[in-house]
């Protein structure tokens, strides 16, 4: 079961500390929520440009799939990496969506099976923890995920798996993290703090062929 802190307005009144805003997340929360809209009429405006004949063709079927691309990145995005309420779940036709959409883009087989009104806050950990498994399944495999009131776990195979050892070290918190993170691997740090401060565990193990993630609350 996961544990959150909520500091009460009591406790404000009694001269403790406030804790700060996640300005990293509500950041990440103003930039998705300002572009899901422009993106969405860019690609309303595709579909009406795509009814006349004059204009349809492959040029603009290429704005079309890149368009939705954006905007399913952006979905994911927006819970990866956005602010997330303790007490917010996210419901299995919303969720599955949001995966339906973003697997079409993978290299590799994913299954997550969404169940009614999970806890966002799992989800977000879930989605953060994909975002770093695709980085080891450029080449195929396959992610099962499973959530529950216990936590999350995920295994994840390839035949042809390609790990960077310190960023999967960091994670595990066996290393400090490198000085060379790159913007790209930004979900790494991302996904250990984010558990740390929902007060969990994550443990991590890579073998050759697969990576074994677990987040819990022992």
């Amino acid at each position: 079961m996961m544990r959150h802190c909520n500091l009460s307005p009591s406790a404000q009144d009694e001269g403790q500390p406030v804790s700060a805003p996640d300005l990293p997340a509500l950041i990440a929360a103003r930039i998705c929520h300002d572009l899901i809209s422009p993106l969405g009429a860019i690609g309303n405006g595709v579909e009406l440009l795509e009814l006349s004949e004059t204009t349809a063709g492959p040029e603009l079927a290429l704005v079309r799939d890149s368009v939705q691309q954006a905007q399913t990145r952006i979905r994911l995005f927006r819970i990866a990496f956005g602010n997330v309420g303790a007490d917010q779940t996210i419901g299995a036709e919303e969720l599955r969506t949001v995966l339906r959409d973003y697997s079409a883009q993978l290299r590799f087989e994913l299954d997550w099976p969404p169940q009614p009104y999970q806890p966002k806050p799992l989800v977000k950990l879930g989605l953060l923890a994909l975002l770093c498994i695709e980085t080891a399944l450029p080449h195929g495999g396959q992610a099962q995920f499973r959530l529950s009131q216990e936590g999350l776990h995920i295994v994840a195979q390839s035949d042809r798996l390609k790990l960077d050892d310190g960023l999967w070290s960091a994670l595990g918190g066996t290393v400090p993290w490198p000085d060379s993170l790159r913007a790209a691997h930004v979900q790494f740090p991302a996904l250990a703090q984010s558990v740390a401060a929902a007060h969990l565990t994550l443990r991590v193990r890579t073998e050759p062929d697969s990576i074994n993630l677990q987040i819990s609350a022992d």
